[in-house]
């Protein structure tokens, strides 16, 4: 981590406490660490990360649970949105996802100790308690629990499931249930169902509910009122989330006791009715969705910001950017995609993946990537966010190095970083209303450019001057609408596009000149020499 602090928060190496399991899951052997009752782990853990940025807490977190800090953005969200039945109380999740995609190891072999894991969906008389037992029976029931997982759920009969759902949503909307069918009792167990569908997905645009959900009992996809209680759906595929890499050796890593104690403590803390929320469109908050957004900021909150708890002054960016994913996770439960890249996220991502953003000249969102440009830099870095980003670097990548003959086309590539995860490629004058600028240095919304920029095309229409004509394409600001139409049809020629329409967005022009940056959505047909 760079920091280490003499507390009594001591981390410990992954080397000597991570073991690979099945699959290639990592997990924590019997690490012989035992909390001691005079410690205050949370305060210890708020004093520790206190001068770390927002990465490196993250990497902390997720480095501590077995989850690799290497993996792809999308990847790494998912393994701490998983964490949001740990410190929220009576609330539900959908796992799904193809086999030994290490759906359940968060709750099987991590947090093992903070769960009850059941096989296939329970009975209500198993999560209630049995009616011939006394109320006062020591003996902790199912409900008491704080987290309960069904895992491999798939078996039940129509009716058996119709019979838990509607139970299920009952006690997660009351926070109260019947202990041994005798006693009205509080509940404040959280639930996550997990199960394997091995559905293909090219990308986040292909997702949805009826998709996701298609292999378990129709009675759960078609429930509407379950996904008020159950409102996410995280999806496991390699297309989506790619290899998943779990801690490497010689990480510092605090010990999953004492991360279980400080989870908790966290827990015990309720936040998410205190978050006011203002600097989110209302639209965005309507129904139940303001209740689900508050508890998910409320766990990054508890685990990224101890030390905001009580005068919860968080950041605009934080909680715009979180909200964002937020949506798209909820739009899971749906069948139309909430695609989470956009400008209220886009501080959000650069500082989750490290950057400073007093750095940033501008960045884009193109798909499922990220691309930055840095001030001082001839250069773009096209960052993957997904796996689908992934793919979308390496087919430019191989397009570019395979078809030399069309390398005065295509800004030249410098190279391909990180298993691809990273794109480097010299940029020139871009302009594109898609663009979000973090140092003005320019505004496409200038009116005196927009006047100078139709005197421009009026010269050109008028010249028959070629090199006169390129001048004054020089001095255009932005990219003039017959040029783009002059790149469509060299992009046919090129990457043998059939009816795709070329915008800002895929080029830059140098000296005149069209040359492709962003092209991966164009490339129909690999060419060869």
């Amino acid at each position: 981590m760079g920091r280490k602090k003499e507390n009594n928060l001591s981390l410990i190496n992954s080397t000597e406490t991570m073991e690979k399991a099945t699959y290639g899951i990592s997990f924590s052997k019997t690490q012989h660490i035992e909390c001691k009752g005079n410690i205050n782990y949370l305060e210890e853990y708020e004093d520790f990360i206190k001068d770390m940025n927002f990465s490196e807490r993250i990497n902390l977190l997720l480095n501590s649970t077995g989850i690799s800090s290497d993996n792809l953005f999308y990847t790494k969200m998912i393994s701490l949105m998983k964490l949001l039945i740990l410190l929220e109380e009576n609330l539900g999740i959908f796992l799904v996802g193809e086999k030994c995609m290490a759906k359940s190891s968060t709750y099987s072999m991590i947090f093992d100790d903070l769960c009850l894991v059941k096989s296939n969906l329970p009975t209500r008389p198993w999560l209630q308690g049995n009616a011939n037992k006394d109320v006062e029976n020591e003996t902790k029931i199912p409900l008491e629990e704080n987290v309960i997982i069904f895992e491999e759920v798939a078996n039940n009969t129509e009716s058996e499931v119709k019979e838990i759902v509607e139970y299920l949503k009952e006690i997660i909307e009351s926070g109260k249930f019947l202990k041994n069918n005798k006693q009205s009792t509080e509940t404040k167990a959280s639930f996550a169902i997990i199960g394997n569908n091995d559905s293909s997905f090219k990308n986040l645009e292909d997702l949805g509910r009826y998709k996701l959900l298609k292999h378990l009992p129709k009675t759960i996809y078609e429930n509407e009122a379950l996904f008020d209680r159950f409102p996410f759906i995280f999806p496991h595929y390699s297309a989506i989330l790619g290899e998943i890499k779990f801690t490497e050796n010689n990480i510092d890593i605090i010990p999953i006791k004492i991360l279980e104690n400080i989870i908790k403590e966290l827990r015990k803390k309720e936040i998410f009715s205190n978050l006011s929320l203002t600097e989110i469109d209302k639209a965005k908050l309507e129904g139940r969705n303001r209740k689900i957004i508050a508890k998910v900021i409320s766990m990054f909150t508890k685990l990224l910001f101890p030390e905001k708890l009580e005068k919860l002054n968080l950041d605009d960016w934080f909680v715009k950017g979180i909200t964002e994913i937020i949506l798209h996770f909820r739009s899971l439960t749906s069948n139309k995609v909430y695609i989470p890249f956009n400008k209220d996220s886009a501080t959000f991502i650069l500082y989750f993946l490290g950057f400073d953003i007093n750095q940033i000249d501008w960045i884009l969102f193109d798909k499922e990537r990220i691309i930055v440009k840095k001030l001082g830099e001839n250069f773009i870095s096209k960052i993957a966010l997904t796996e689908y980003g992934v793919k979308q670097n390496e087919k430019e990548y191989n397009f570019y190095f395979e078809n030399p003959q069309y390398k005065n086309e295509i800004m030249r590539i410098i190279s391909i970083e990180e298993n691809k995860k990273i794109l480097k490629q010299e940029i020139g004058n871009y302009y594109s209303k898609k663009v979000i600028y973090y140092i003005k240095s320019y505004n496409p919304e200038d009116i005196s450019s927009e006047e100078k920029n139709k005197q421009i095309i009026q010269d050109i229409q008028d010249s028959v001057d070629r090199t006169r004509q390129i001048e004054w394409i020089e001095e255009f600001i932005g990219v003039p609408n017959f040029m783009l139409k002059e790149a469509e049809k060299i992009s046919k020629a090129i990457f043998n596009t059939i009816n795709k329409k070329i915008s800002r967005r895929n080029i830059v022009l140098i000296d005149g000149d069209i040359k492709f940056l962003n092209f991966s959505e164009l490339i129909e047909e690999k060419k060869t020499m």
